[in-house]
């Protein structure tokens, strides 16, 4: 049996979420708030969508390609209205799927690569703060590729 901890929070903005995108921290108006980073290796992580909230007709995932951008904002006249205050659960630790930005090798150490929440080779200069969330058990051969990572959040210097 796989050792996971899977948590949920409420959504402090009113964007798209695919599952197996990396959520950060958000305080602002939920003490549980979690959001879609604001660029690349930030943090606070928090773990990884274990599911999506998107506009009731939205697909995340088809076909083995990853269809949308976390992170986009809710569109106007789309049911349910807004996002904001909804629970999304993800994952804190244990082996999840992740969406990749770019390649990345079995065994690389990943973190956050851009607003959408996806993930990239760890590979910040020297003496930089890293949000690490973990390392790849699978190779990912180009960007939105959907791949597995054992967990691992960490912030550390490189």
């Amino acid at each position: 049996m796989d050792a996971v901890l899977d948590k949920s929070g409420r959504l402090n903005s009113n964007v798209q979420i695919g599952k197996f995108t990396v959520l950060v921290a958000s305080v602002g108006t939920y003490n549980d708030g979690v959001d879609v980073p604001s660029g690349a290796n930030v943090g606070p992580v928090v773990g990884v969508a274990q599911e999506s909230r998107l506009p009731d007709g939205y697909n995340d995932y088809s076909g083995g390609q990853y269809q949308i951008i976390s992170g986009t904002a809710w569109p106007a006249n789309a049911i349910p209205s807004s996002i904001t205050g909804k629970a999304i659960g993800y994952r804190m630790m244990g082996i999840t799927k992740v969406v990749a930005a770019s390649a990345i090798s079995v065994g690389d150490r990943v973190n956050i690569a851009d607003s959408q929440g996806r993930v990239k080779t760890i590979a910040e200069t020297s003496g930089t703060l890293v949000y690490e969330v973990g390392w790849a058990l699978d190779a990912a051969g180009q960007a939105n590729d959907v791949i597995r990572i054992v967990m691992c959040i960490v912030q550390r210097k490189t």
